[in-house]
């Protein structure tokens, strides 16, 4: 998927509601049983131990040779109370499928629980056996569970590139049941699809402790003209309610709690399509997307992470930030506790930036070219590149500039202003897009661990 799963120009600052025709639906009506209260949703950060999420992406081992092991050797797995798997995609009816190609064009199911990992690339150092029925990356994380007890591993459905079908699997009551039980056949229930002697009935049973969803974004034509209506802003809410009854019948069937929940747009032209006041009531929590602010879509180079407003900012008409986005889902009634931060690992790129106001602000000849991607770097490799860096202590942004290349991202000492934020804000935690993109001591993970604990 190349991680293009983050916002073209058009999806991170446009806020028009695409029109369709009207589709005919069934009739809509609210979950008769209210919020649902937990243990965990009704805690605060002062009285639990905050989250700390980080997401683990299928393409991560053949991209950028980063293994399930390398959470373990750079210390990170321990920074972290949950791990989000993505990303499992919807088929054109709306259900869950492994069996379809990802949008890398590679079989989800290789990635997932076929491929065989030899001694040297596996967890606890045993290669997987011939005949064992849970392979690739499933297989290395409930090693890694088995080590780690108390880490959780969510399952995330959709990003950027996987959201196609969403629409599709939200449409109607009967829809969104069929949708709501192949995830958790195939997940909480683990009855993956054979192929050869990997999968079976309950092969990946009790690896996955609950849901992520990443609809990107509803009523949107996101990637690739996603399937989109403007009914897709009430559906999301039946679709999560389906999610949660699901969810709980599960739970008094296995005796244990299983998780739900969301990636959340920070564009204000996406939040609008979220009914928030009520979509909360369904959820643990919600992941804020803290990055994609800007990129290698806009002419000038600017802040693609920053914390606060910018004053001067002439690339944003209205500004645009983490605590602006925050600001509109409290104002839409999201509680505070039951928000997270994301925080990225990567950093948005531009060249040919002229030497004035540090190239801030100044117009580009487009994307700076990436390992992986023009216009992407992972902060691994950013903080090897030659150049400057500069803050700004006030809007909460960090960024390198050689003179020509500039490079907008987050340092640990910016996770650690970040960190202050969360407990400021009384937020449940952060999260970080994606592992995958940490230095090998884990500097990043580490900073948010430590200045939270």
């Amino acid at each position: 998927m190349s991680r293009t799963l983050y916002w073209t120009a058009a999806a991170v600052l446009s806020g028009v509601l695409v029109a369709s025709v009207p589709f005919a639906l069934d009739a809509i009506e609210d979950d008769a049983s209210g919020e649902r209260k937990t243990a965990e949703q009704g805690e605060t950060p002062g009285k639990r131990e905050y989250e700390r999420a980080g997401y683990f992406p299928r393409w991560a081992s053949y991209q950028r040779k980063f293994q399930v092991k390398n959470l373990v050797t750079s210390g990170a797995v321990g920074n972290l109370t949950t791990i989000k798997y993505a990303f499992a995609e919807l088929d054109s009816e709306g259900r869950c499928s492994v069996t379809a190609k990802a949008s890398s064009g590679s079989s989800t199911a290789y990635d997932d629980y076929v491929r065989p990992y030899k001694a040297g690339a596996s967890v606890d150092g045993v290669a997987d056996g011939a005949d064992s029925p849970l392979r690739g990356h499933f297989g290395q994380l409930m090693r890694l569970k088995a080590q780690y007890p108390d880490l959780k591993i969510n399952l995330a459905i959709g990003g950027w590139t996987g959201s196609k079908y969403f629409s599709n699997a939200a449409l109607t009551q009967a829809s969104r049941k069929a949708a709501v039980d192949s995830c958790l056949d195939l997940f909480i229930r683990g009855d993956l699809p054979k192929s050869g002697t990997a999968g079976g009935p309950g092969a990946a049973r009790g690896l996955f402790d609950g849901i992520d969803i990443d609809w990107e974004w509803p009523a949107s034509p996101g990637y690739n003209d996603n399937v989109h209506r403007p009914e897709d802003k009430r559906n999301l809410t039946l679709l999560l309610a389906e999610f949660r009854r699901g969810l709980d019948a599960q739970e008094k069937k296995d005796g244990r709690r299983y998780g739900l929940t969301m990636f959340m747009p920070a564009s204000p032209g996406d939040i609008k399509n979220i009914e928030a006041a009520k979509v909360h009531q369904y959820l643990d929590y919600g992941s804020l997307q803290g990055y994609d602010l800007h990129g290698q879509w806009d002419e000038r180079a600017n802040h693609q992470s920053n914390l606060y407003d910018v004053a001067d900012d002439p690339g944003t008409p209205g500004k645009f930030s983490v605590d602006s986005a925050l600001n509109a889902y409290l104002d839409a009634g999201w509680p505070a506790s039951k928000m997270i931060l994301g925080i990225p690992m990567y950093g948005r790129g531009w060249k040919g930036v002229p030497d004035e106001n540090r190239g801030l602000w100044q117009k580009s000849k487009g994307g700076a070219k990436g390992a992986h991607e023009v216009g992407l770097e992972d902060y691994k490799v950013l903080i090897r590149r030659k150049g400057t860096v500069y803050r700004d202590d006030q809007a909460g942004a960090v960024w390198k500039y050689d003179g020509d290349t500039w490079w907008s991202y987050d340092d640990p000492e910016l996770v650690k202003v970040k960190a202050a934020y969360i407990k400021d804000k009384k937020l449940r935690g952060g999260m970080f897009w994606s592992l995958d993109g940490d230095d090998d001591r884990a500097s990043l993970s580490t900073a948010l661990f430590k200045a939270l604990s």
